[in-house]
C-alpha cells in the first residue's frame, strides 16, 4: 500500500525532472549558433514542454472524453488566434518614411493604393545625398 501512495509523487517528480531538463534546453539553445532554427527548436521544446504539462499536471491522461474536449478547442482556438494574428501582420505593407530613398525598381507612381513621395535628391561626388528631414519641411514649428 505504501508503494502504491508514493506513486503519483514519483511521476509528479519525473515529469517535473524532464521540465527542468527541457528548461535546461532551452537555454543551452539560445548560446547554440543555429541562425533560423534556434526559434524551431525553441518552439518544439516549449510544444514538449505544454505536453507534458497539459497531460500529468492538468491530469488529461485520466481525464474524461468531454474534458479532453473542451482542452482541444481550447487549443484550437488559440491556434486559430495566432494564426490569424500572424497573417495579419505578414500581410501589412511598411510604408518608408518620406526622407528614406525609394526602393530599387519601384516606379515613382507606386503601387497601385500607396502615396508615393517624390524626395528631392542631388549627386554629389557620384553618390545620391538624401536632405535631412528638417530641410524636407518648410515650416516654423515655433
Amino acid at each position: 500500500m505504501s508503494a502504491r501512495k508514493h506513486r503519483p509523487y514519483r511521476r509528479a517528480l519525473r515529469v517535473w525532472i524532464g521540465l527542468m531538463l527541457l528548461l535546461a534546453a532551452t537555454t543551452g539553445s539560445a548560446w547554440l549558433p543555429l541562425g533560423a532554427w534556434n526559434s524551431v527548436v525553441n518552439l518544439v521544446i516549449a510544444a514538449a514542454k505544454v505536453l507534458l504539462v497539459a497531460v500529468f499536471f492538468m491530469h488529461l491522461r485520466d481525464a474524461g472524453g468531454l474534458v479532453r474536449l473542451v482542452a482541444c478547442v481550447a487549443l484550437f482556438m488559440l491556434v486559430l488566434l495566432f494564426s490569424l494574428a500572424a497573417s495579419d501582420y505578414l500581410n501589412r505593407h511598411i510604408d518608408p518614411a518620406p526622407w528614406q530613398p525609394p526602393r530599387q525598381g519601384s516606379s515613382s507612381f507606386g503601387e497601385p493604393g500607396q502615396l508615393s513621395l517624390n524626395v528631392p535628391q542631388t549627386v554629389e561626388h557620384g553618390v545620391e545625398v538624401i536632405p535631412e528631414p528638417a530641410a524636407l519641411a518648410d515650416f516654423d514649428c515655433a
